[in-house]
């Protein structure tokens, strides 16, 4: 089996290891132990629950060697005779076939007198003491109780077997056809009615509920699908079957699926990172909501995007999605004030005001704002200094010609009376060292 990803929980949260770099590291901090219960992940996202050490990729890092394969020990051969000059065989030798240990033949056996398996072989009645029944009525009675135990014997072999023949003495031949045993079991169970349910990303539609079967097309993230939800006679995994649409009649896995619509997405990147601190996934962009996996320093994720709250939606390896928190990506403050840079990817001019951490408090410049044409970008200044934060902990208020641009009340800022709804900035560090602050547009 080809791993794909291992599982463990700690303090009640999932942590996934994806590389050799991360799971060294948690077993060199004593978080993972051999003893530790592990989730295996199969390229079919199929999980086997499993002791740490007894998974392979594990047991060098626990210092664990594989074992020398045992050679089985010699088969003793008897050489003892039983005082009738007979050899004794071990027990269940009337089942063993083939060449003896030594890689002779084995010497035929004869076969022990077996009682006829016809029918028409009834038990010897039991004799009638003479004292009981008159001399003379022994005869009649034997004959008339052997011919009813014939014909009822008879009877029963020829009852209700549409698939056996009679045979000329009477008795039965099993035929190769096996008796009916009715309908056969359904391949899946439906689970419920039929729904409508929304694509977390884009996924595969396959010609039947396995995730090797053919690949019959894909469906974008957010697209609607209406089908009956079930599950394989032979899986725990549930998938929706489709109902509708060019797709009808081909399967989805429903990990991949949400009841509900997806969020609008505002910069779409679909592209690889690795986080640079610990951090956790969260099923829905909101810290109340529930927390999925706890995400070590160094996990390589698929970022789908950012919602306009500034919440980060990424792909799960063993399928949906989860949510960082907007300062996932943001590196870890090493007390370096850097300049803050503002870069508009959009066709018309930004006006941004700008709330920042400048070390200890945060500083708003005055309620100033800064112009930034279109398709350009600017290093803010404010009383002929260069802006400088000394983190990502950094809030935007953006107007365009037409009015507030995607505002989130998320936190509510005062400046001199005028109060903004301010939005946490998605920044980066650049190849210059300043934070970076781009704004995406969709129109």
């Amino acid at each position: 089996m080809s791993l794909f990803t291992i599982v463990f929980e700690e303090k009640g949260l999932p942590v996934e290891l994806t590389s050799d770099r991360q799971i060294a590291k948690v077993v060199g901090s004593g978080r993972l132990r051999p003893e530790t219960l592990v989730r295996v992940f199969d390229a079919k996202g199929v999980p086997i629950v499993s002791r740490a050490d007894a998974v392979e990729r594990l047991r060098p890092f626990f210092g664990i060697a594989e074992p020398e394969p045992e050679t089985p020990p010699e088969r003793e051969i008897a050489d003892t005779v039983p005082d009738s000059g007979e050899a004794s065989a071990p027990a269940g030798a009337d089942a063993a076939v083939g060449p003896a240990a030594d890689g002779t033949a084995a010497p035929d056996r004869a076969e022990p007198a077996r009682p006829s398996d016809s029918p028409l072989s009834a038990p010897e009645p039991d004799r009638v003491a003479a004292d009981d029944v008159p001399t003379r009525s022994k005869g009649p009675l034997i004959g008339l109780a052997l011919g009813l135990a014939v014909i009822f014997i008879a009877a029963l072999a020829s009852i209700g077997a549409p698939d056996r023949e009679a045979n000329s003495l009477g008795g039965v031949l099993e035929l190769d056809t096996p008796l009916s045993s009715g309908p056969p079991e359904p391949a899946e169970q439906e689970l419920g009615p039929v729904t409508t349910q929304f694509a977390v990303r884009q996924i595969v539609v396959r010609e039947s509920p396995t995730g090797s079967a053919a690949e019959l097309g894909r469906v974008g993230r957010g697209e609607s699908v209406v089908g009956i939800p079930v599950r394989p006679r032979d899986s725990d995994q549930e998938w929706l079957r489709l109902e509708t649409g060019s797709f009808r009649g081909g399967y989805i896995w429903r990990r991949n699926l949400s009841d509900d619509p997806r969020p609008e997405l505002v910069n779409v990147l679909a592209e690889t990172r690795h986080l640079p601190s610990d951090t956790t996934l969260y099923d829905r962009p909101e810290r109340s909501s529930t927390a999925l996996q706890a995400l070590p320093a160094g996990t390589e994720v698929i970022v789908s995007g950012s919602l306009p709250t500034g919440w980060w939606e990424v792909e799960i390896r063993t399928g949906g999605v989860g949510y960082l928190a907007p300062t996932a990506f943001a590196a870890p403050s090493d007390g370096v004030r850097r300049m803050i840079a503002l870069q508009n990817d959009c066709s018309y001019p930004l006006e941004v005001r700008l709330l920042y951490d400048a070390g200890g408090a945060y500083e708003d410049s005055d309620g100033a704002y800064w112009r930034v044409p279109a398709g350009s970008s600017i290093l803010p200044s404010h009383r002929g200094a260069r802006l400088q934060a000394a983190s990502t902990d950094i809030h935007y208020h953006v107007t365009t010609p037409s009015g507030p641009w995607r505002q989130q009340n998320t936190r509510i800022f005062d400046y001199g009376g005028q109060r903004y709804a301010m939005t946490p900035a998605n920044s980066s560090i650049d190849s210059y060292g300043d934070y970076v602050i781009r704004f995406f547009c969709s129109g």
